[in-house]
């Protein structure tokens, strides 16, 4: 009876050793998904890197630390950065897609258990984050106007005393930086609006004489991290 039991626990653990599938992955399996996992974060952090040059002016304006144009150095290189983003997720699509088309052998404990956790709805997921990362200048200057919110001035003065400064400042030229710099200059004393466009890079700004100073308002710009290419006409 004793010996019964004792070929039947032999037989189950040679079973569960050599036959029954398990729910761990093997080797081969996890070497993939390792891989994968991987390239899919190296994807997002270059995506990341790709829109710092509109990240940054946000997160400079809330928090106050460092300069709305501290992103611009970015803006150079991110032609490069998207394209290794594209070329790190097509890799990982190909890796995927490999995976899935390598067939097991009949009745090997690869075939007896889900080919990998790694699927390609997740995949997809994935790519569609870091799709919308690497797009994030695009739609920057709205994100930036929802969080630093619609510049509300307290000051009020009649239309018949304010003065009107340009400055032209070339490398604002993202979104973000220009709803960011906006914000700046509306919380100057005496400034009661301030027009910013990123395609032609001009400044306008609104303000009462007897409150601010054209110098001061060009300090500011400056402060931000910009440039400013010709003298403002007011």
């Amino acid at each position: 009876m004793t010996q019964g039991i004792q070929q039947k626990d032999a037989t189950r653990s040679l079973t569960h050793d050599h036959g029954a599938p398990t729910n761990a992955p093997g080797p081969f399996e996890a070497a993939g998904l390792k891989r994968k996992r991987l390239l899919v974060g190296a994807s997002v952090a270059t995506a990341i890197g790709s829109s710092l040059c509109c990240i940054i002016p946000i997160v400079a304006t809330v928090t106050g630390i460092g300069t709305i144009a501290a992103g611009a150095v970015f803006e150079a290189w991110r032609p490069y950065l998207l394209g290794i983003t594209g070329l790190l997720l097509g890799a990982g699509f190909l890796l995927a897609y490999r995976d899935y088309q390598r067939a097991c052998i009949p009745g090997s404990l690869c075939a007896t258990r889900p080919m990998s956790r790694w699927s390609f709805s997740a995949l997809g997921g994935a790519a569609t984050a870091i799709v919308a990362l690497a797009a994030f200048p695009y739609y920057s200057g709205d994100v930036a106007r929802h969080v630093l919110g619609q510049p509300s001035p307290s000051y009020s003065v009649g239309s018949a005393t304010l003065s009107t400064a340009t400055f032209q400042i070339p490398d604002m030229d993202c979104p973000a930086c220009a709803v960011s710099l906006s914000a700046t200059l509306h919380k100057l004393p005496g400034v009661v609006d301030a027009k910013l466009d990123v395609d032609s890079g001009k400044a306008v700004v609104s303000y009462d004489p007897g409150a601010q100073t054209i110098a001061v308002l060009e300090k500011a710009i400056l402060d931000a991290g910009f440039h400013i290419t010709s003298r403002p006409r007011s």
